[in-house]
């Protein structure tokens, strides 16, 4: 078995147990699992690796998703129940009859001296899909290879690879090609592909943008006919494909995708009005800090956009504090500004991504400058009671000025001493 898959199989398939895998014991998993489907009647040649492991090793990139198929009815459930038998598993597969597919994990299983526990394999059978037009979820049911193929999002992931023979298999006879020219197109008709989840309009552009490839002229066609289709999108899903674009590579080619093509006003509304501003931003491989700078632009609606987008609670106001000190640093990069707009960003827990939303060298050499600072203060050295007795003061409106005095005071030199304090306040009182 090629790295690539080994690698494959690790960042995917494995992630669920939490453990961290060795290529040795991948290499037992993958060795165990072919040997026992290539020797058997039922399942040679009848199991693939489909999507974007195969796509993933012809263009030499690591792989982070996993689709094993097998083409036959409710394959993917037979196959596990039969590696459950063959392997004796500790745990019978859990399985998803309306969906065909199954969940096998090899707890227990030791091969060549390799314990082999913690690996989890999904598999599915060949699937055809019919959809409802209110719904991307569609009603499925066991199809050939051919109908699966077809049913997926872009040629470039409708690749195949024969788990018994290693061959490649390129059923649209456009895949390989496709990678070797570094074309984005669909393997049916876009306008059906898209009209049947308007979900891959958005894979297209994060595709498009991630490998910096070219859509065919039909396919943006298609895309603009059927962009408003993208209203039945979960807000969820569109968060999931949203995040990706910005945090991937070419960020820049996905956000002026969104802009070019029409898709910002259906992914964030409230970005509306600011479509060329937007395609000046500049992202980062981070989430919370990528929609920071993305929502900065929404004029006060970073809250709302963040919601809509369903972010949790935690996530939201992380992201709107970012948001507002970046809003904040455009128009004050005074000391005193940094450290005040930098408070909320470390009580929302993202302090540790303050120069993410930064461009500007000079602020950046401020946050580095007052970094022991940051997310603390103002030191009040002296409190009402100290100022009544220090100062010989009564109470009244001016113990409340002299605690904003020194507010100020460390906000403009978050350095200075209480000496220091006292003879500014004593020069206010004089």
């Amino acid at each position: 078995m090629s790295k690539l898959l080994r690698e494959y199989i690790h960042t995917v398939l494995m992630e669920g147990s939490g453990q961290a895998l060795s290529d040795e014991k991948i290499e037992g998993a993958l060795d165990i699992i072919s040997g026992l489907v290539s020797g058997s009647t039922m399942f040679r040649n009848k199991a693939f690796i489909a999507g974007g492991a195969v796509r993933d090793e012809i263009m030499g990139k690591t792989s982070h998703d996993i689709d094993i198929v097998v083409a036959l009815p409710d394959g993917g459930i037979k196959l596990a129940e039969w590696l459950y038998s063959r392997l004796r598993l500790e745990h019978r597969p859990v399985t998803f009859p309306k969906f065909g597919t199954a969940m096998l994990s090899l707890d227990g299983v030791t091969h060549n001296g390799i314990d082999l526990s913690g690996i989890e394999i999904e598999m599915v059978q060949t699937r055809a899909e019919k959809y409802d037009p209110n719904s991307r979820k569609p009603v499925t049911s066991y199809g050939t290879l051919e109908q699966d193929v077809a049913r997926r999002d872009l040629t470039i992931n409708s690749l195949l690879k024969n788990l018994t023979t290693g061959e490649i298999l390129d059923l649209t006879g456009k895949g390989l090609q496709d990678i070797k020219d570094g074309v984005i197109r669909t393997p049916m008709d876009p306008n059906e592909t898209f009209d049947d989840d308007p979900l891959r309009i958005l894979r297209a552009v994060r595709f498009t943008s991630r490998y910096d490839y070219a859509m065919t002229e039909d396919i943006q066609e298609a895309i603009a006919k059927n962009a408003e289709r993208l209203k039945i999108i979960s807000k969820e899903r569109v968060k999931d494909e949203l995040g990706k674009i910005l945090t991937g590579d070419n960020s820049r080619v996905g956000i002026e995708l969104l802009v070019d093509l029409g898709l910002l006003q259906y992914v964030v509304p409230q970005l509306v009005g600011k479509e060329q501003e937007v395609k000046t931003l500049k992202f980062t491989d981070n989430l919370i800090s990528s929609m920071a700078i993305l929502l900065s632009l929404t004029n006060n609606q970073a809250m709302s956009s963040a919601k809509m987008l369903r972010f949790s609670n935690d996530d939201s106001k992380q992201i709107v504090a970012l948001a507002n000190f970046r809003n904040q640093m455009i128009n004050d990069d005074s000391n005193k500004n940094v450290l005040k707009s930098s408070q909320p960003v470390f009580s929302s827990g993202a302090g540790d991504l303050l120069e993410d939303v930064l461009y500007d060298q000079p602020v950046r050499k401020k946050l580095s400058s007052l970094g022991e600072y940051l997310g603390s203060g103002p030191n009040i050295f002296f409190t009402g009671g100290d100022l009544l007795k220090s100062f010989d003061l009564k109470p009244g409106p001016e113990i409340g000025k002299l605690v904003s005095l020194q507010q100020d005071l460390w906000y403009n030199n978050p350095a200075i001493t209480k000496q220091e304090v006292r003879k500014e306040i004593e020069n206010y009182l004089t």
